[in-house]
């Protein structure tokens, strides 16, 4: 009697231990209805979208495009505009002709995060520099530790220069030798004379270079 009581007892333990094993498996964890996982991941929502902002510049020039003679200098305004940068951006200009004198003031301009700071381009043709009667581009270069940078803008160089007969020169038996100067031209160079004086003036060279004017020219008036 006692063993057969024994192994009902023994039988009843491994029934229930089975049971619970079976329980493990089937757990009601993970929301409504019973089954899922119960780590826990599903319930953890996704953070913000963080977007880190990129520093970065622009770069424009004005005027978009000159128009100018020989013996004359274009003034250019280079703006240089922060995004998210604060630091040093070094310019440089590309393009011109050996014969052209191109000159950026500053040469380095510190922007700060979203201000705008601008600098001077000068470029300067002589008289017996390049013309460009078709037009020439020019780069301007900027270089940044978010990267580099460029702009253009175009120039036409008309092949002639025009010398001024300056207010207040007067009368007299000579004007005398452009006044003193000298003034070298290319080859193929047109030369116009401007009468910017009071007074009419007659153009006239000892070497040849101009034949004798018929008629005085009068103020405010240009060779042709």
């Amino acid at each position: 009697m006692v063993h057969r009581a024994a192994s009902r007892v023994a039988t009843s333990l491994l029934l229930a231990a089975a049971g619970l094993a079976a329980g493990c498996e089937v757990g009601t964890l993970g929301g409504p209805g019973g089954g899922g996982d119960d780590t826990g991941d599903d319930d953890v929502a996704a953070g913000p979208d963080a977007r880190v902002a990129m520093p970065s510049y622009r770069l424009s020039v004005a005027p978009a495009t000159a128009t100018t003679t020989l013996g004359t200098e274009v003034t250019y305004t280079i703006a240089v505009d922060a995004t998210d940068f604060s630091g040093p951006v070094a310019l440089a200009a590309a393009g011109a002709p050996a014969s052209w004198m191109v000159t950026i003031t500053p040469a380095s301009v510190n922007v700060t995060d979203g201000g705008t700071i601008t600098a001077t381009m000068r470029v300067v043709i002589p008289a017996n520099g390049d013309a460009a009667t078709a037009g020439q581009a020019l780069a301007i270069n900027a270089t940044a530790a978010p990267g580099g940078q460029s702009a253009t803008t175009s120039i036409t160089v008309a092949n002639e220069y025009t010398f001024p007969i300056a207010s207040g020169t007067g009368t007299g038996a000579h004007w005398g030798s452009m006044s003193g100067g000298l003034l070298r031209l290319r080859a193929g160079s047109t030369l116009r004379i401007q009468n910017s004086d009071t007074v009419g003036h007659r153009i006239h060279s000892g070497g040849g270079v101009f034949d004798h004017q018929g008629a005085t020219m009068a103020p405010g008036r240009r060779t042709r």
